[in-house]
């Protein structure tokens, strides 16, 4: 069946009108994420919390927070942590709804067994739910982008429909105020919409368009409560964040599933150049310059879905869900991009149903479950949805009693009664702690100290630690993810705390610090020089003094192309220090935190590491290190500079003891 046989009642703009805006409606409530659950302490319900703080305090972004997410961003986390859900209730439902309208759109001008293909995947597959939102707004921005260059030309008067134009516009507008990346793809699409009105004679068209984006954008963030004047400062430490996260994040899978994301997104590749360079888009005018757009924008949309979903593809890690999702929906999605010549797309009626298998094997492997099960589920989730929209306040009273419980779990009695009413901020990643006990949270720029990937971020944090704005107080915790040197996160503020703060209680997982000094650190340069990959440095010489290291990786051709293409190869830090086995420990080290530099001796492994150094107990010593990298590295050196911290990092005394024992083994 073609895509337009169908009855006249379904043909006709008012009752297709209408069934796409069921249907549209009906999805959303599926895989809407309304605010359903708890803060629970981990890392990512700590960010969610902080966003909706931020939101509840008044805090500004560009200053006071600089992160990924936006001021809407607590539309895009179902966790609840106090304070109102209606912003994040509606703005979730709002967002849901312009980018499930384009694939529902797509999908009713597909024949009918593709069409409910696609609903099905995109309300049920439980892959979809995985991935959150990143995959169903990639997959949308494709959506709308085919939808307005495909617009028919009109009867002259009224010309194309502006709807798709004006529906990515608003996606953008709000969208981006939710999460600095979507702004980004967001806005290449609309750019490339906006220049295929261009080239179809439509100068007023595009200038509508990008007046709306604008328009939407900036009046969401004055009604958030956010400053004009902090607009560049946003956007330009998201972008820093968004740079660093490629270059820091990397962490490989099983090859079976790089080899099912490399068959969908090479499908979906394949699919973009036949019906780009065919295309018989409306209007005359420009045509093939028209097509080239058309390719290089669905082309640009499927590598940032593909960077952003093999960038961190360890088991169990549901990145790459993200871009599978998208995929399957392009792929059905191309087919209504309509063809000059019919003939030349010959697996056009295949190439859906294999990314679908593919999609569906993946969340076999990844045991996220079948997609009966997933229908099942979104039929609850529609049910459960459309109670919390209709009955909001007993929702509310639902997560205030869940929150009480969970606030109970991480109580910190102890910290409670020595901080008091006074500012505090949390150093690592559980910010969820500070907020369920009432504190009053005063975060840092960079607030979650794994993702301070570069230098820049680092410095931004360390001039908060260092201004009368940081606060006295400070609930501090030391750790890691994917098995990283715990002393390379947020390694400026880190010296500027072991240095500035001493140690007056603990509870639970934390050290509480007070402050007690401001002096800036000072360094003196010790030794230099360059070296080769695996090449031990020794440094037993300086063993009596609290190091400071930094290390310059310089890539080969081979690892800046890996880096381009899939993620850097894998960077290591080797450590030899006391109490360490005879082979030292290898830790993974991101070249850019190497770069920023970070506390070499006394070894930082563990929170218990540095409570001995600000009680002045023995501390492990450095002894030697080296840089390890795979054979796809080879050609990487390195050139390091090792400094002293004058008069230590600490008042108290830290010395060698070679009875310090050994931390657990990094993964």
């Amino acid at each position: 069946m073609l895509a337009n046989d169908r009855p006249p009642s379904v043909r006709g703009p008012w009752g297709r009108g209408l069934i796409a805006t069921a249907i549209a409606l009906v999805v959303a409530l599926a895989i809407a994420r309304l605010p359903d659950g708890v803060a629970s302490g981990g890392l990512d319900s700590s960010w969610g919390s902080v966003l909706r703080y931020a939101h509840d305090r008044g805090l500004h972004f560009g200053s006071d927070l600089v992160f990924t997410y936006g001021p809407l961003g607590l539309a895009a986390t179902g966790s609840y942590s106090g304070g109102t859900t209606r912003v994040a209730t509606w703005a979730a439902m709002a967002i849901t709804l312009l980018f499930v309208a384009p694939i529902v759109m797509v999908a009713l001008r597909l024949p009918w067994r593709e069409s409910a293909a696609v609903l099905l995947l995109v309300g049920g597959l439980p892959l979809i739910r995985a991935c959150g939102l990143d995959g169903p707004v990639q997959a949308a921005l494709c959506c709308w982008c085919i939808l307005a260059f495909t617009s028919p030309a009109g009867d002259g008067r009224t010309g194309p429909n502006p709807g798709p134009g004006l529906g990515l516009a608003c996606l953008v507008g709000l969208g981006g105020l939710a999460k600095f990346s979507w702004l980004v793809s967001g806005g290449l699409t609309l750019a490339a919409v906006a220049g295929d009105a261009l080239l179809r004679g439509r100068r007023g068209f595009a200038a509508v368009l990008v007046s709306t984006a604008a328009g939407v954008f900036l009046g969401g963030w004055l009604a958030l409560g956010q400053p004009l004047a902090n607009l560049p400062a946003f956007l330009t430490g998201s972008l820093e964040i968004a740079s660093g996260y490629s270059r820091s994040m990397g962490t490989r899978g099983p090859n079976a599933t790089l080899f099912l994301a490399l068959l969908a997104a090479g499908l979906c590749v394949g699919g973009i150049v036949v019906r780009a360079r065919a295309a018989a888009l409306p209007d005359d005018p420009h045509v093939q310059a028209r097509r080239w757009l058309l390719g290089l924008t669905l082309s640009g949309l499927l590598f940032l879905g593909w960077k952003h979903g093999v960038v961190r593809a360890a088991a169990g890690d549901s990145h790459v869900t993200a871009l599978l999702a998208q995929c399957v929906v392009l792929a059905f999605a191309l087919a209504v991009v309509p063809l000059a010549t019919p003939a030349v797309d010959r697996l056009a009626p295949a190439r859906g149903w294999i990314v679908a298998a593919l999609a569906l094997t993946l969340a076999q492997w990844m045991q996220l479950g079948s997609l009966e099960d997933g229908i099942a589920q979104a039929i609850k989730r529609i049910s459960h949805n459309t109670r919390i929209l209709i009955r909001p306040e007993r929702h509310h009273r639902w997560l205030d009693e869940e929150w009480d419980r969970a606030r109970d779990r991480m109580a910190l009695p102890t910290a409670r009664s020595l901080i008091g009413t006074e500012p505090v901020d949390v150093f690592g990643y559980s910010q969820d702690y500070a907020i369920a006990n009432g504190l009053t949270y005063r975060p840092r720029p960079v607030f979650q100290s794994y993702s301070v990937y570069t230098r820049r971020l680092a410095e931004l944090n360390d001039r908060f630690y260092r201004s009368p704005r940081a606060p006295d107080w400070l609930l501090f915790e030391l750790g890691s993810i994917d098995g990283r040197y715990p002393g390379l996160e947020d390694s400026l503020a880190l010296r500027t705390i072991l240095h500035d703060y001493r140690t007056v209680g603990t509870d639970d997982r934390f050290l509480v610090l007070h402050r007690e000094r401001r002096d800036p650190v000072r360094l003196e340069r010790l030794a230099s020089g360059t070296s080769r990959v695996g090449d031990r440095i020794d440094v037993t010489a300086h063993r009596d003094r609290d190091l400071w290291l930094e290390i310059d990786v310089a890539s080969g051709l081979l690892a800046r192309l890996e880096s381009f293409v899939l993620r850097p190869p894998p960077l290591r830090l080797k450590v030899w220090a006391d109490g360490f086995p005879a082979e030292g420990y290898a830790y993974t080290s991101p070249a850019s935190m190497l770069a920023t530099g970070f506390i070499a001796s006394p070894v930082l492994g563990e929170t218990n590491d540095a409570a001995n150094l600000l009680a002045g107990k023995p501390t492990r010593r450095l002894n030697g290190f080296a840089v390890e990298t795979s054979s796809r590295g080879r050609g990487t050196t390195f050139r390091y500079s090792l400094y002293a911290i004058a008069g230590g990092l600490t008042t108290a005394t830290s010395a060698q003891s070679p009875s310090v024992a050994p931390p657990a083994e990094p993964p």
